[in-house]
Formats: C-alpha cells, structure tokens, sequence
C-alpha cells in the first residue's frame, strides 16, 4: 500500500525556506528541438529553488552540492503531429497557492504565445503527475485553459488525488496540495481521459507506468523514425544529485523505494538503448543523454 511519507517539519521547513531562495531572473524560454522527423517544443513555466532538507539518504558529495540550494526548473513540452497538438503537463499556473509561494514560477503561458501554440489548438494533455506544479495550468479564472483538449491521466493517479476522503485523512500541511488538485480536477472533468497501465495515444506517443514519485506518474515515450524521447517528468528531480545517486530520496515522493527503483530503470533503459531524456524539474530545457558511470550515471545536457 503507497502511503505519503512526508515528515512535517521536513516539509514546513523546506517550504519556508524556498521562499527565501527565490529567483527572480526569468526570460522567455522555448526551445525546438528534433527526434527523428519529429519537432519537440521545450517550454518554461519558470523555477523555483528549494532548500537540501526536502532531500534524504543523501551522500556527503550530494550535501556538499545541495548546501546553497538547488535551482529546479519547471519545464513543459509540446509536440504537433497532422492535426495533433500535444502538451505535456500544463504548469502550475496562477491561481494556486503554489504560485503565492514561489511567484517565478506559472510562467506557461507566456512561453506558449512565443512559441505560437494557441491553447485553444492544444488537441491532448498528458499529465505525468497530479502535482499542482503540473496542472495548476489547466485552469483560470475557474475556467479550463485548454477546452478542447484531452487530458490524459493515469487511472491511478486520478483515482489516488481525487479520493472523496483523502484531504480529511492527510495531515493539514498537505491539504492544500490535495485541494488544488481535487478543485482542478472538478473542473476539467469532462475532459478527462484515464489510462491504466501503458497506454498508446496515437502519434508516436505512449504513457508508461513510471510509479513511486506519485502512484500513478508516468513517463511519456515520443518515437519518430528510429529515435526517442522519453519524457520522465519528476521520477528525476534534479541533475545535480539523482544521476549520480539514484537513491537519493525526495520529500514529495509518495513512496521513496519505489521511486528509487523507477529511476534506475529509466536511467539503466536511456543508458543502454541511447534514448534522450527530458525532466520536467532538470535545467532548462531539461534535455540530455545518460551515460553510466560505474555503478551510477552521468547527465549531459542536450
């Protein structure tokens, strides 16, 4: 049984202290890049740096690393294929308590004008994860952003964040967290589509079961001609700890175990079969090639 592990004072003290550690600097970000025949949009939705204490089991070389903070960013991605405009994962967006708390990020929309993407012509979201960060941007105003699209959710993840008695259970300082998502979700219902276990969407693109970070998280496989992307949202949080140590802990992974066994195997499967990543919290634009390095790996970003 998944249970959320979050120790209070780890979490509160951490939030605290990101805001603190705030950046301001932000610029317009889009990058296109290829996979094949296919052309990919990076897009920035900003960042936010946080503090080492919402990491665990870390080394001395990761602490030394960690000790001044670590800057994530928050990248999305978008894909056109005919008439199909993909977007995954929607930001955090600006009405939510996670943009009070770190106000350099929902930046999304900014990015999506520069890069000429309408929202009204975005025709699928794949969310990896039901973190706010991740579709706080579907949202406005109490009304969807991408109204004709179709958000693709894993049928866990739907399930685990809009269970009816879940943000009574929780403790208080992750009720926020489970209303943001439960309110987003009532609103963009109708366009939910959920999927369990891998899912093919058509166009190249597939959902794959990618759990420990939430119980549902998935990564996105893009395959065009002979290459691939995989997009591995938040089961790697940062390229300054996670590639080097794998089993690097957390503070918002729901189960850290299980979290520390997907990310091997996405980092083993990308080392071995040469298949670009892309994180949605790595240094924009969050894409690169893993290597192995003994028995750990090494990031070079694209």
């Amino acid at each position: 049984m998944i249970q959320l592990t979050l120790d209070r004072r780890q979490l509160l003290a951490g939030l605290s202290a990101s805001a603190a550690l705030l950046t301001a600097n932000r610029a317009i970000a889009f990058t296109d890049f290829t996979v094949g025949r296919a052309t990919v949009t990076a897009l920035s939705d900003g960042s936010l740096t946080v503090p080492p204490v919402l990491f665990s089991n870390t080394t001395d070389a990761d602490n030394a690393i960690l000790a001044e903070g670590i800057k994530l960013a928050a990248n999305t991605y978008a894909y056109q294929s005919g008439d199909r405009t993909f977007l995954f994962d929607a930001g955090s967006g600006s009405d939510h308590y996670i943009s009070q708390q770190f106000p350099t990020i929902g930046k999304l929309a900014g990015d999506l004008a520069a890069a000429g993407i309408d929202p009204a012509s975005v025709t699928d979201i794949v969310i990896t994860h039901m973190h706010i960060d991740h579709i706080g941007g579907l949202v406005s105003g109490g009304q969807p952003v991408f109204a004709n699209a179709t958000i693709h959710v894993s049928e866990a993840d739907w399930n685990f964040w809009n269970n009816p008695d879940f943000a009574a259970s929780a403790p208080d300082q992750l009720k926020p967290m489970i209303n943001a998502a439960q309110l987003v979700s009532s609103i963009v219902g109708e366009n939910i589509k959920t999927h369990a276990g891998e899912a093919d969407l058509g166009a190249g693109v597939a959902m794959v079961p990618t759990p420990g970070h939430t119980p549902g998280h998935s990564g996105v496989l893009l395959t065009s001609g002979s290459e691939q992307l995989m997009l591995i949202g938040d089961a790697i949080v940062t390229e300054k700890v996670h590639f080097a140590n794998p089993d690097a802990g957390w503070a918002l992974e729901t189960d850290k175990a299980l979290a520390a066994k997907t990310r091997r195997a996405i980092l083993d499967q990308a080392a071995t079969d040469k298949i670009m990543i892309a994180g949605s919290h790595i240094s924009t634009p969050g894409t690169g090639i893993v290597e192995r390095d003994g028995t750990a790996y090494r990031f070079l970003l694209a």
